[in-house]
């Protein structure tokens, strides 16, 4: 798995130092596209490494793509040839012009007038101290006003409850075709990779989601909970694959409802991942982790183990989501909760619920909660160091898809009273604050 860059010895301190003091100096004003300059200001990421430095620029980098004939990103499907720069706010390149390949991606936030898109590069590369990879996400992030729920639930997923890899997520600001396109978080997509999920398809592993609309070709539904589970890793698995698969998800669901279901499951997945999973989910009332989508695990052939994650898509999520459960900050909603659904079936997290029917399962969850929180709480109060990155930045973002003060789809109680963008950052905080009240003082006691 990839690990943060640690250097040793003055010589390291002295370049840390004043790589640092030269960041602070150039983050400024976004330069416009003609002003590209030629000079480099750092070689690509080592491979094996996140650069925390770059990763935590003061300001959001400046990305610039441009499509072939500068052709439109009409649809999901359609890759489209195109050169990508990453800029820092005052012209230095921090990735010179390479070729890619662009196109759209999501469910509802492609719908929307602010398009995410998925990015593919010919080579591995790695992005602003991210570790080298050949696939990437820009996230729209219109359904959260705040635009910061994804980089924070990524805080948590990768210093908090950790015990698996999970995604980095970086601001940037968007340019398509010289034209400024939004403020967007660039991060790693879900993939089989040495510095992502660390297992191989020829040995047996693979990734899974799952996903009520079925989004992918080979899909099936589980045996005794009928879960909705398409295969991500992959693209087109043969008749022996798919049914291995299908045997190793309804093993464990055989094992699962089975009377002696307390002894066995530990044998099928890895617990520890399965609890920070819920953990963060269940924090944030993820409002699609009941297992209607965006719900990710795998398979590895290693310790021929099922693991949760990792964690994806929480723009719904932190009291995000409204008409139900999820906008208030108590309650229980990954364990225990339905959410009916236009899928004409409620749904549940079916597996973390059964679980819980094991005490041990519980005493483990209690613990990781006591082990971690103080934590948590760290990055609960850095949602506001977030917000002062890319602040300066919402007043361009806001005059395109005006959100403020305004619906569209999704609407949290007092949405319209929240006219300006520190009210949305304060709702988001304060959300945070009374939902770890809430479950520290649960935790605290026999759950």
């Amino acid at each position: 798995m990839a690990k943060t860059l640690k250097l040793k010895g003055k010589a390291s301190l002295l370049i840390l130092s004043a790589f640092s003091a030269f960041v602070l100096a150039a983050c400024k004003s976004a330069p416009k596209n003609d002003d590209l300059k030629e000079e480099v200001l750092l070689p690509p990421p080592l491979e094996e490494v996140y650069n925390e430095e770059l990763m935590n620029l003061p300001q959001p980098a400046n990305i610039y793509i441009k499509t072939i004939n500068k052709e439109t990103i009409k649809n999901k499907t359609d890759w489209i040839p195109s050169t990508i720069q990453i800029q820092s706010r005052d012209g230095k390149i921090l990735l010179e012009t390479s070729p890619i390949s662009i196109k759209g991606r999501g469910n509802s936030t492609w719908e929307t007038k602010k398009k995410p898109y998925s990015i593919k590069f010919e080579k591995k590369t790695g992005l602003l101290g991210m570790p080298a990879a050949k696939k990437w996400v820009l996230l729209a992030n219109y359904f959260d006003r705040s635009l910061l729920r994804n980089q924070f639930a990524a805080a948590l997923g990768t210093k908090v409850f950790n015990s698996e890899w999970n995604p980095h997520f970086v601001p940037v600001n968007l340019y398509i075709n010289d034209k400024y396109t939004g403020t967007y978080d660039i991060g790693e997509a879900i993939t089989t990779d040495k510095n992502r999920v660390d297992i191989k398809r020829k040995d047996g592993g693979f990734i899974l989601e799952v996903d009520t609309l079925n989004s992918e070709a080979f899909h099936f539904y589980s045996k005794q909970y009928g879960i909705a589970f398409n295969v991500k890793s992959h693209d087109n698995p043969d008749e022996e694959e798919f049914a291995a698969i299908k045997k190793i998800i309804n093993s464990f669901e055989d094992a699962l409802v089975s009377k002696d279901f307390e002894s066995l499951y530990s044998q099928y997945i890895d617990t520890d991942s399965f609890i920070d999973w819920y953990l963060v989910n269940e924090f944030a009332k993820n409002s699609d982790a009941v297992f209607q989508r965006s719900v990710y695990l795998y398979y590895n052939p290693q310790d021929q183990k099922l693991h949760m994650g990792p964690n994806w898509d929480f723009d719904l999520a932190f009291g995000n989501f409204w008409e139900g459960p999820w906008e208030n900050p108590q309650g229980w909603y990954i364990r225990g909760g339905v959410k009916n659904s236009n899928e004409k079936k409620n749904l549940q997290a079916w597996w973390i619920n059964r679980l819980f029917k094991s005490p041990d399962f519980e005493k483990k969850v209690k613990a990781r909660w006591q082990e971690k929180s103080a934590s948590l709480l760290e990055q609960i109060e850095n949602i506001r160091e977030l917000k002062k990155k890319i602040e300066a930045d919402i007043p361009a973002n806001e005059k395109l898809y005006p959100r403020l003060g305004k619906f569209d789809w999704n609407g949290p109680s007092g949405w319209s009273k929240r006219k300006t963008y520190q009210s949305e950052v304060d709702y988001f905080y304060n959300w945070c604050i009374e939902r770890f009240k809430w479950l520290e003082n649960e935790f605290s006691n026999t759950i």
